[in-house]
Formats: C-alpha cells, sequence, structure tokens
C-alpha cells in the first residue's frame, strides 16, 4: 500500500485563519475513563491560547459496533490489533467504522492532527492517517506517546507518512511544533521532537521532562462524552514515572525520572471533577501511587480534611512502611481497591527483578491493606529468566499462605522482553537468547530450561490454582486472541 505524503505546508498556513490542532484518541483502549494524556494536553494548549479540539473515536466506535465485535476491545484480543496480520483482517471487519472515523476526522477541518500511540493502536492510526490523506494530501500529522518511543516502533509507521514524532512528554514539544507549522518558528535543538524528513528513525532525541508536575494545568473531562463510558471511572495522576527499576519492565527508560505533584494540588483537581461534574469514582494512573508514600499519606490527610466522599483506585508497590495505621487511612481517604505488584513469591527471582521490597514486606503490606478494608489485587509474572521450578513453586506457596488476604488477581502473565528494558539491553546478562523473527522476540525467547512452552505451562498451572482458590483473573497473555477473525469475517 502506497501512503501519501506531502512536504509543502506554506498554502496551508496562509488559509488558516486561526490556529488549529485535533487531538485524537484511537481503538483499542478502556471503555471506562476518557484517556488522560490528550485531557492534560487539551487543558495545556487552551491555556497557552490555542484552539483545541478531541475525539476519542475509542469509545465512539465500541459503542457503535454491534455486540458479536464488542470483545474486539477485550484484553483477551489484544494481539489482533497489535500483530499486523491479525490487523490486516481487522481491518477488513471495521471496515466501515473506519470509514465512519475518517470522515468524523476531516469534518474538523483542521490541517494538524495530533495521535496518542500505544501498542494496541498504532496500525488503526496508520489506517487513519492513510485513508484521511487520500482525501486531503496537505494533512500534518504529529504522533505521540508510549507506542512511538523505541525506533522499532516507529518503524512500523510507512516512510513519509508521520510529519512528526514527539519523544517522551509532550507539553513543551507540541507548543513548538504547532508555532513551527503555523508561524514558522525554528525547531532545531527542541527536545523531544523527531522529524523523520530529515533525521533517522533510529534516531532518540533526548526527551523534555516537565520538572515540576504543579504546572500543569489540571485536565477537564466535560470535553468528553461522559455518558458514553462504561462504568465511569475518571483517571487521575498524582505522578509520573516510577521511583523503581525493575528489570522486567521498559516505563522508567520511557519515563525518566520520578515526580510527584504537590498534595493539595492534587486535591484541588478531584475538588473541581467532584463539584463540577459529580464525579464520586476515581482511578489513579500512576505506575506506584505510594512510590513517594509520605506524599500518599499527606494527600490521604488532604482528602479527609476537605470530607469529600469519594471512592479511588490505584497501583501500589507492596514494600515497607504499609503499614496498618497508613492502610486505615488510605481506606478513610476513599481507597477501595490497590493493586499490587507482586510478581513472584521468589526472594531469588525479587532480586533478579530489581524489585525493592522482600516476600516477608510483600505479606505484610498485603495482610494491612486487607485488614483495613481496602479490596487487595496482585499481579503475578511467570518464567522471569532465572526461574526454577523451585521458585515457581515458591509463587504456588506464596497464594495458598496467604490466600485469605487476596481478593483477586488483576494480570497473571508469562515474561514478556519488553523494548527498552534491561532484559531486552543486557540479554546476555540473563542468558536469554532472543528469535530471529522480530515478531516473536517478545514471547518466545529462550533461556536456560527456560523456554515458551515450559512459561506457558507455568502460566496455565497458576491460572489453575488462581481458579481453584476462586480468585478472579482479569488479564493473562495466556491467549490474546480469543476470537477467531477468519469466522468473524464470514459473519460480518
Amino acid at each position: 500500500m502506497k501512503y501519501i505524503y506531502n512536504k509543502s505546508f506554506n498554502l496551508i498556513r496562509k488559509r488558516v485563519v486561526k490556529p488549529h490542532i485535533v487531538l485524537v484518541n484511537a481503538p483499542s483502549w478502556s471503555i471506562d475513563r476518557p484517556p488522560l494524556n490528550i485531557a492534560i494536553l487539551y487543558q495545556w494548549l487552551k491555556q497557552n491560547g490555542w484552539k483545541v479540539e478531541t475525539v476519542d473515536l475509542n469509545i465512539e466506535l465500541y459503542n457503535k459496533l454491534p455486540d458479536k465485535l464488542k470483545p474486539l476491545w477485550s484484553m483477551s484480543n489484544h494481539r489482533h490489533w497489535v500483530d499486523f496480520s491479525s490487523f490486516e483482517k481487522l481491518r477488513e471487519i471495521l471496515h466501515d467504522y473506519i470509514e465512519w472515523s475518517v470522515k468524523e476526522l476531516l469534518s474538523y477541518k483542521s490541517p494538524v492532527y495530533g495521535f496518542s500511540a500505544s501498542a494496541p493502536n498504532r496500525y488503526f492510526i496508520m489506517e487513519l492517517m492513510h485513508r484521511m490523506r487520500l482525501r486531503n494530501r496537505n494533512l500534518f500529522y504529529i504522533v505521540g506517546g508510549r507506542g512511538i518511543f523505541h525506533p522499532d516502533e516507529r518503524k512500523v509507521f510507512p516512510p513519509n507518512l508521520i510529519n512528526r514524532f514527539v519523544i517522551g512528554e509532550g507539553e513543551f514539544p507540541l507548543i513548538f511544533l504547532l508555532k513551527s507549522f503555523y508561524y514558522s518558528y525554528s525547531e532545531n535543538g527542541i527536545k523531544g521532537i523527531l522529524n523523520p524528513e530529515n533525521t533517522s528513525i533510529d534516531y532518540n532525541p533526548p526527551n523534555f521532562l516537565v520538572e515540576d508536575l504543579n504546572l500543569i494545568p489540571h485536565p477537564k473531562y466535560e470535553i468528553f462524552p461522559l455518558n458514553k463510558y462504561h462504568n465511569l471511572t475518571i483517571p487521575l495522576l498524582f505522578s509520573r514515572s516510577c521511583p523503581n527499576r525493575c528489570t522486567f519492565c521498559n516505563d522508567h527508560s520511557a519515563l525518566g525520572k520520578y515526580r510527584v505533584r504537590d498534595p493539595k494540588n492534587m486535591l484541588k483537581e478531584i475538588k473541581y471533577h467532584f463539584e463540577k461534574l459529580g464525579i464520586k469514582k476515581f482511578g489513579f494512573n500512576d505506575l506506584a501511587i505510594n512510590g513517594n508514600l509520605n506524599a500518599l499519606i499527606q494527600l490521604a490527610d488532604e482528602i479527609i480534611k476537605s470530607g469529600l466522599k469519594i471512592q479511588w483506585e490505584a497501583s501500589a508497590m507492596p514494600k515497607a512502611g504499609m503499614t496498618l495505621d497508613v492502610c486505615k487511612k488510605l481506606k478513610k481517604s476513599g481507597c477501595h481497591t490497590l493493586n499490587f505488584g507482586v510478581e513472584s513469591g521468589s526472594p531469588k527471582v525479587l532480586k533478579l527483578m530489581n524489585k525493592n521490597f522482600t516476600v516477608k514486606e510483600m505479606e505484610q503490606a498485603i495482610k494491612n491493606t486487607f485488614l483495613a478494608g481496602i479490596n487487595t489485587q496482585l499481579n503475578f509474572i511467570v518464567g522471569f529468566p532465572g526461574e526454577t521450578e523451585d521458585d515457581f513453586k515458591l509463587t504456588l506457596d506464596f497464594i495458598m499462605r496467604n490466600r485469605k488476604y487476596i481478593c483477586g488477581v488483576t494480570n497473571v502473565n508469562s515474561c514478556l522482553i519488553l523494548l527498552y528494558s534491561d532484559l531486552y539491553y543486557n540479554p546476555n546478562k540473563y542468558h536469554i537468547t532472543l528469535p530471529q523473527n522480530k515478531a516473536l522476540r517478545d514471547t518466545h525467547w529462550k533461556a536456560p530450561d527456560n523456554t515458551f512452552e515450559i512459561r506457558q505451562h507455568r502460566l496455565k498451572k497458576l491460572i489453575n490454582l488462581i481458579n481453584q482458590e476462586k480468585l478472579a483473573v482479569f488479564v493473562s497473555n495466556i491467549d490474546e486472541k480469543e476470537i477467531d477473525l477468519n469466522q468473524l469475517t464470514n459473519s460480518v
């Protein structure tokens, strides 16, 4: 397929009366909450004098789908969106819905469109941009998000389709890009901007980090059709990045140093959503809400002092400091669920993962959270490099030993080699052999006594135990192509 690109935008600049950008959230994504990143960028650009519009195609399309297609948005079908061979079939199934999306986006009559990319929506974004440019060759595309941080992720997009990539946090790079597009400002030396026309796609420009998160205006979600979300939860962000550097994870390398907002600033945002929209249910998107435990305790104090009756959930580290008194305070502030990244019950594996807590500290944190009346959800990773059968058995023993304090399991996955994780950058250190086929690199790697088949066997065994103990599993990568697209194609 040939993709269309136009290098000349002088004519557009002359015709545009008011600078304008449309920010787009493409499927597949959560259906219970509006996109936090786009909401933040909208408010930031608006505060800086730009005309901005937002489109959450994810929720709009989901609500248009017949019931038989809605399971495509489930994590159990995640790989259909990520693997190109599957997406080609998916594109055929969703053809009419993609056409509707193109017409909807073009109706905004903006020369500039910004897309937030993640692994599940890259191919969908690519298809949108191609079809839009067939109708208007002069469109200027900006793509940012976690889905294009690594060069291999950017190479998914055909040459000359994207005008600019924003690498890392987008607030300041977007301002400079809009000034460049509309007023011919120079982009030279601006962190976070990659122009594929004159810079290698393999180059990772220095990121622009917002040092003081309190300078960012809080998002206002009334810009989205809140009545269309299912079991609406309003997303919040108390911090950016993660204080820890787990060896299987790529969050720290992509997001930079850990930063946290002032608790009073966070409360101000919560209070706005509560009073303006009547929102009482919130979900923190933080990688670890207790990354700065003192700040979290201060936030809980502020919420309690305010008298706001809200509910909130978050991911957290099961580390030292999560005392019963702390957990009771979190409960009083409205916390109803904490999702702990336990990953393994083996001290050796936790050390290999570079976890900053011990098995004993995990058990105490989970117990205290449960006794405080907070729902405890756990994450597990099976088959980390160096994990033996004895290590795996320690994870099974951990579950049984702490069963009465565990309410459920959010994620249970076999270990993946994620781009720009320590496992990816240093495979020899972990005795990892990566397959030649890049499409299988994350799943089908090998290590001594550790193959894809062994990991799948352990994963099934762990899931069976979890089911036996009547603990619900929300997400697992044991089967991420649950739906047969060939059958679905024939039925559409």
